[in-house]
């Protein structure tokens, strides 16, 4: 059987990631939760997957100034835009990125933005992954954020999970578990954020999106991949729809002006080639799937 656990994870110290809020989809007395990530006062990014299927009707709303999921402010959006290329159900994820548009938030101690990282990715690199996916313990506090580091894996042992997988570099970056085993993302674990730490700030690397298996494997086994969608790639594409210009949306700074907003031209990318290698599921997907006997 496999686990449901966010292997090695931790309660995430307090206020240590005011940038993360949760978003749960309502489709009708339903609804599913994922994580998501404030790029400004009025803009949170997740994962495609998280929101589809989506009609106007459902609302969305987004949790935010705390980590403990029952003491958050909620807000609901008043926009989503998900990336017209993602294919809902498909094994590819490349495009599985939304947008929401909520009203205005206050920042503070409690709710920050993160800035996107915009330098190259390399393998090793270690990376801050958060959520308030499930865990293998039926103490454990699913209400409380939980983090955990990852290693950016390889390309040869990435393209053996994904035969598409180019690089970190791409509209994807790859997590290897052989490099951190017995620590990864999980069930539950969709749509938030994967961070590197540079000079005492936080920077926004990736979306949780997908886990790759091979041999039966489950969630930081060494057997594992995990697919985040690379938001630094989309930079042109976020800014095109948030109207934020990309020098704001790269810099740690405080909240823009009018002269921060601009607009871009659509960001481009090659048409998705479907994959057929290995298992593939998203990770909410996960969650449902393992939850069955």
């Amino acid at each position: 059987m496999l686990s449901k656990r966010i292997y090695g994870g931790s309660v995430a110290p307090e206020d240590s990631a005011p940038f993360e809020v949760s978003v749960t989809t309502w489709r009708g007395k339903s609804g599913s939760t994922c994580g998501g990530t404030l790029i400004s006062s009025r803009h949170v990014v997740t994962a495609g997957h998280c929101i589809l299927p989506y009609k106007e009707s459902y609302p969305v709303d987004v949790g935010y100034n705390s980590q403990n999921k029952s003491q958050q402010t909620v807000v609901k959006a008043t926009k989503v835009t998900i990336h017209p290329r993602y294919i809902k159900d498909s094994d590819d994820g490349r495009y599985d990125l939304a947008i929401l548009e909520i009203p205005e938030i206050a920042f503070g101690k409690h709710a920050q933005r993160m800035p996107i990282y915009g330098s190259p990715i390399s393998a090793g690199q270690e990376l801050l992954a958060v959520g308030w996916g499930k865990t293998g313990n039926a103490a454990d506090n699913r209400k409380l954020l939980r983090a955990t580091q990852i290693t950016v894996g390889d390309y040869k042992t990435c393209n053996a999970f994904k035969n598409d997988f180019v690089e970190s570099n791409d509209p994807r970056v790859c997590a290897l578990g052989k490099l951190t085993p017995g620590r990864g993302i999980c069930g539950g674990d969709s749509g938030s954020s994967v961070s590197i730490s540079e000079n005492g700030q936080q920077w926004f690397v990736g979306v949780g999106s997908r886990i790759n298996f091979f041999n039966g494997a489950g969630c930081g086994d060494r057997d594992s991949a995990s697919f985040f969608v690379h938001v630094g790639y989309f930079l042109d594409y976020i800014a095109k729809v948030t109207g934020l210009a990309k020098e704001y949306l790269l810099d740690a700074g405080p909240e823009p002006t009018s002269a921060a907003y601009s607009t871009l031209p659509p960001e481009t990318a090659s048409e998705p080639t479907p994959s057929t290698q290995v298992v593939t599921v998203t990770i909410t997907e996960y969650l449902i799937r393992t939850a069955l006997p």
